[in-house]
This record gives C-alpha cells, structure tokens and sequence, in this order.
C-alpha cells in the first residue's frame, strides 16, 4: 500500500499514520470525501485497479498545471465578488473546471478559494473545490476482494 511518495508503504505505516481505530482519526473522513466523488477503473502496470475521486482518475491530461486547476464539485455554486456569502453572486457554476488563482486563499481552513472561471474570477466555497492532487484513493481486487492500495495527497 502506498501512502506517500516517500518511504511510507504497507499495512504497519497505514495503520501508524491513519489510526484507524482512534476516535480522532480522518481516515474515514477523508475516504467518505474522495469515494463520494466516483472515480474511474484503470491500468497500472498490467492491473485493473480503481481509483477515486473522478476528478483524479479522469482529470484530463491535456490541462497543464495540475497545481493551478481545481474542480468545481456541485451544481448551482455561487462565483462571488470576495470573500462572503454577502458578496455579490457574479456566476453559478457546476462541475466547471477553474484555474485557481495564485494571491488567493491559500489554505483550506479559509473557507473561500479565489478562482477564474472563464473570463470571471471571483471567490468559491472551499467546500464546493477540489484539486486533481487532493487525496485520492485506489483499489485492486485480489482473491476476490477490494484490496485498498493507495492512498495520498500531492505529486
């Protein structure tokens, strides 16, 4: 099992690092947040494997810049005008692909994200985006089984 691009692999490393068992861990959490996304099978290394969310598995390789695009995951979000649900609504977008915008909100404990969509740029619940690199999970049946066999963030 693959848990980072370093060193961290396996069944004790997951067990170490999601604490599956504990009543603070965000294991579920997090793979609640990436399968309710969907997500597409495919080929790795002559595997038929799984992996969620959709927006990972069938981001479209002819985008450049992972690291600056997200997508927008709902009907109806409000583009607003800044920072606030008072802010005014400038577009609605649903399941759009957004260039996110450098000098916006960097973290997602702020809860907006500073996006382009089309010739528009605004403000978008954090809630309402998510990254290609976000957290992704894949799966592979063996024994007849669904083994999970990844489960990371980043490049």
């Amino acid at each position: 099992m693959q848990l980072s691009f370093g060193d961290q692999t396996g069944a004790d490393s997951f067990l170490r690092n999601w604490e599956p068992d504990s009543s603070s861990t965000k294991l579920w959490s997090t793979l609640e947040s990436v399968l309710l996304l969907g997500g597409s099978f495919d080929t790795l290394e002559g595997r038929r494997i799984f992996c969620a969310p959709y927006i990972y598995s069938r981001f479209s390789p002819d985008i450049s810049g992972v690291f600056e695009h997200a997508v927008i995951v709902g009907k109806g979000v409000k583009l607003r005008s800044g920072p606030s649900m008072s802010a005014a609504v400038l577009a609605e977008l649903a399941y759009d692909i957004v260039e996110i915008e450098p000098d916006g909100p960097a973290s997602r404990r702020i809860p907006w994200v500073k996006v382009r969509a089309g010739d528009k740029q605004g403000f978008v619940a954090a809630a309402s985006v998510r990254r290609p690199l976000d957290y992704r999970a894949c799966f592979e049946k063996k024994g007849g089984r669904w083994l999970l066999i990844a489960l990371v963030a980043g490049d």
